[in-house]
């Protein structure tokens, strides 16, 4: 009978939950239970805390003897270093994937005037430029400059009036823009045939100035097979120069 006190025998304790909890904290839980913590090892996990347990054996609720060892995986307290992967040039998407995969966190996405949308065009580590192969510890935070698809730079609007549409995209190309919408007169009898009558923006403006627009940007245009309709919407330029009023 006292030999069975002594040894505690019949007793036992389930095993608490210590998965993502801070290693002291656990320590602390185990300790109380009357059991020891081991750690079986310290791995990195992206987006977990320095010092988190990841994984725990035996599981939660696993009734075990006093004294039990309970083994845990453990967050590492310092990241180990890695080299920075070159993702310029990458889609934002595609960047994002790449940093994850090298264990890396995506930090603020920075938009920046430049006609290569959607593209990284730079890597910002603590407010500083980074170059890909610099070295750099996993769970860092990674600022993207991303080009928005915009030039800062502005040229005069092009006039495509009386352009086919194969031929005013030939036109859009060389000036870094493109088509946004694209109307059709209905019903159109040869679309092959059919011409500009209408864009927007329009190559001038109501005082007869030269519309500007940033390289990038997209315009409208309307096709017909309709010739009258082109007469209709060709303003004298010279009338426009000379003001409402005159």
């Amino acid at each position: 009978m006292c030999l069975g006190i002594i040894t505690k025998h019949g007793a036992s304790i389930n095993v608490p939950v210590v998965k993502g909890l801070p290693l002291d904290k656990a320590r602390a839980l185990i300790d109380d239970r009357d059991l020891e913590l081991m750690i079986m090892d310290s791995t990195f996990v992206l987006g977990k805390k320095p010092g988190m347990i990841l994984e725990q054996d035996p599981k939660p609720n696993t009734p075990v003897k006093p004294g039990r060892k309970i083994y845990v995986s453990v967050q590492v307290f310092c990241p180990p270093a890695i080299k920075m992967p070159n993702v310029k040039d990458a889609s934002l998407r595609q960047a994002i994937l790449i940093l994850k995969s090298y264990g890396l966190n995506m930090g603020r996405i920075i938009y920046k005037p430049d006609y290569a949308n959607n593209a990284v065009l730079e890597m910002i580590f603590n407010g500083k430029t980074i170059e890909p192969g610099s070295k750099i510890r996993k769970g860092s935070y990674i600022d993207l400059v991303i080009a928005n698809g915009v030039g800062s730079d502005e040229i005069p609007v092009p006039n495509l009036i009386s352009l086919s549409k194969e031929d005013a995209m030939i036109v859009l190309k060389e000036n870094k823009l493109s088509f946004s919408g694209i109307m059709w007169d209905n019903p159109i009898n040869d679309s092959s045939l059919a011409f500009i009558y209408k864009q927007s923006p329009s190559e001038f403006n109501e005082l007869g100035e030269v519309n500007k627009i940033h390289i990038g940007e997209s315009i409208d245009i309307w096709l017909t097979n309709d010739d009258a309709k082109l007469d209709m919407h060709q303003i004298p330029i010279d009338s426009l120069k000379q003001g409402p009023n005159k």
